[in-house]
């Protein structure tokens, strides 16, 4: 959430920092959109045939200079991963060249914490006013988002290219992963975080009700997401002349949020303004996904310790916060990337996987097959 914070934040300035090649962190190889770099190709390719037609003629001019003299194949950076590679991350070589704390990511990642612990001053009282904010909002911003993108010529390629299917996926074992990965990070399971909130929840609840609107209104959520995503990147791929399957690959993990879609937004009317929009949709997702973890922890420390700490929710929910950012200090090192994408793949997938396994296992066990359908069927109390 730090990095989204950060590029709203840059959202405001006058000149948007990835919108231009003429900043401090810019490279020679730097391009402002994929059509520059077509164009650069095709003069490069015009610079190529002239030469082609001199050597020809040797008379004129020696053998020995019968070379490329334009390499096509340079490799050119658009100025929204430039912004994201040199500016935000900075990142070294590889995980072993820690180097130094980004002091820029540090201060978004403080704040990113305080806005955690202002919704979380009064545990779940608070919270509970909290999400209809944080809930809410998203959907509004995406709507907004989807009627712009489907104004946009080329979104209809785009969405096309979303719900068509490719039945040769269906074989291919990484698609399975991804999708299982997608299901646990988007439910929430085993993360503890839907736990938590229904024990707040009356004996007599309908447990079994809620877990089928919730896997329903996710799983529709998420579709409906998709048609936004895929609006934008249809509409991108037709302004710079590439194939959906070419935009599709760099818009992948955060290389969608952070380099494709603001990369996207920049070639709207009013920038600036679906600029925010978009990064304040992020912030609201990010920052109901996060409290919601605080808590989870928050309340497993108070019940182990209910005398002591009941009355004292507040100093213990800035307690955990102030751990959670010392954590999340390495994370802004110029390796910072590599420890992320580390923590991504094994501890926040592999992990949850086995977690979930367990929990299944050990509720089945302590339960009884007969314990579980009596507790959760709306009859019994």
């Amino acid at each position: 959430m730090s990095w989204v914070i950060y590029y709203f934040v840059h959202a405001f300035f006058p000149k948007i920092p990835w919108s231009t090649c003429d900043n401090w962190w810019n490279t020679d190889h730097c391009i402002v959109s994929h059509k520059d770099r077509l164009t650069l190709n095709k003069t490069a390719d015009g610079v190529n045939q002239s030469f082609a037609g001199l050597l020809a003629n040797e008379s004129t001019i020696s053998y020995k200079y019968n070379t490329t003299y334009v390499n096509r194949s340079l490799t050119y950076n658009t100025a929204a991963y430039e912004f994201w590679e040199f500016n935000v991350l900075r990142s070294s070589k590889g995980i072993e060249e820690l180097g130094s704390v980004q002091w820029h990511l540090v201060l978004v990642l403080l704040a990113s914490w305080v806005l955690t612990f202002c919704c979380l001053i009064k545990g779940v009282r608070s919270l509970g006013k909290v999400v209809y904010v944080t809930v809410i909002l998203p959907y509004i911003l995406l709507t907004v988002i989807l009627i712009r993108g489907l104004t946009l010529d080329g979104s209809t390629d785009g969405i096309l290219f979303y719900i068509k299917p490719d039945f040769s996926k269906v074989f291919n074992f990484q698609v399975w992963l991804e999708a299982g990965m997608q299901v646990f990070y988007s439910l929430g399971v085993a993360w503890g975080g839907v736990i938590t909130m229904s024990s707040y929840n009356r004996f007599t609840n309908q447990c079994i009700k809620d877990a089928w609107m919730g896997t329903l209104a996710d799983g529709l959520t998420s579709f409906y997401a998709g048609f936004v995503v895929f609006s934008i990147l249809g509409f991108m791929a037709k302004d710079v002349g590439l194939t959906m399957e070419e935009i599709s690959i760099s818009a992948t993990g955060p290389g969608l949020v952070f380099v494709a879609y603001p990369e996207a937004l920049m070639k709207l009317p009013m920038p600036h303004l679906w600029g925010v929009l978009f990064f304040f949709m992020l912030i609201a997702v990010g920052v109901d996904s996060q409290f919601a973890n605080v808590e989870t922890v928050s309340s497993g420390v108070a019940d182990i310790f209910p005398k002591q700490l009941n009355s004292h929710r507040v100093l213990l929910t800035a307690f955990l916060c102030t751990i959670f950012f010392v954590l999340g200090i390495p994370l802004t090192t110029n390796g910072g990337i590599y420890i992320f994408q580390l923590i991504d793949w094994y501890a926040a997938s592999l992990c949850i996987t086995f977690a979930a396994l367990s929990e299944c296992i050990i509720i089945s066990w302590i339960y009884g097959k007969q314990g579980i359908p009596f507790s959760c069927l709306p009859n019994n109390s």
